[in-house]
């Protein structure tokens, strides 16, 4: 009788710590869940087919995918500032770009987002504001195919302010090589890139940048073949290259 009951107790005991583990393993899922799938996604714009990853502004088709940020959903979220979004943004895809394989599940994309989002508001920055007064924007997607004219914008009054490359068309992969290439590097030059550019702006209407705010309480010159309407912000125009 004794023999019998302790059987019942044994088998009673393995059935709570059944019940007991089945439980734990499926609250450590949905909090996995929680925690991925209802992440990121409400932060990405829908993602260009390849065949249309091309920039009206740059005239020019781009050869890697850029994952665009909606800026006013990362602000009720996070109350960013402008210039934080576009780091972010541009970090992000400079990451995800690093990754030899697409880096496409929820899981990824959170982790990543998130451990570049700490970096912001940090202070961490890929692009770091020059300390100089006065910025010399030079729009280079007119003359990506004349390497040697471009190379010879970079004299006169362009060197008046700190130069920065200015691209809707590169990446900043491939704008680092191309300054590389040029000689560039050894001016100091930085970088804004295809990656920085985004439809959340006021008082336009598709993919732009305001300068302004990037690059707050600098002067801004622009030397290009002509002043789009998409760079905002900017304090003078200079043409150059015609």
């Amino acid at each position: 009788m004794v023999l019998v009951l302790d059987m019942r107790v044994y088998f009673l005991l393995l059935f709570l710590i059944s019940c007991t583990h089945s439980r734990q393993v499926k609250e450590h899922r949905e909090y996995e869940s929680i925690g991925f799938s209802a992440g990121v996604e409400q932060y990405f714009l829908s993602d260009l087919p390849v065949w249309i990853n091309f920039s009206t502004l740059g005239s020019c088709k781009r050869n890697l995918p850029i994952k665009y940020l909606n800026f006013d959903h990362l602000n009720k979220s996070y109350s960013l500032t402008y210039e934080q979004n576009v780091n972010l943004q541009q970090m992000l895809n400079k990451k995800l770009m690093s990754y030899e394989q697409k880096t496409n599940s929820s899981k990824d994309q959170n982790f990543i987002f998130h451990n570049i989002y700490e970096q912001v508001i940090g202070g961490g920055r890929d692009f770091r504001v020059p300390q100089f007064k006065k910025i010399s924007l030079v729009w280079i997607d007119p003359y990506l195919d004349d390497h040697q004219q471009l190379k010879s914008f970079f004299k006169g009054n362009v060197l008046d302010g700190h130069p920065i490359i200015v691209t809707n068309c590169l990446s900043i992969s491939e704008a680092e090589k191309l300054a590389n290439a040029l000689g560039l590097d050894s001016l100091g030059v930085k970088i804004i890139s295809a990656e920085m550019f985004n439809v959340f702006n006021e008082n336009y209407t598709g993919f732009a940048l305001d300068f302004s705010k990037l690059l707050p309480g600098k002067e801004i010159t622009l030397f290009g073949s002509s002043w789009p309407k998409a760079f905002l912000g900017i304090d003078k125009f200079i043409e150059i290259g015609n």
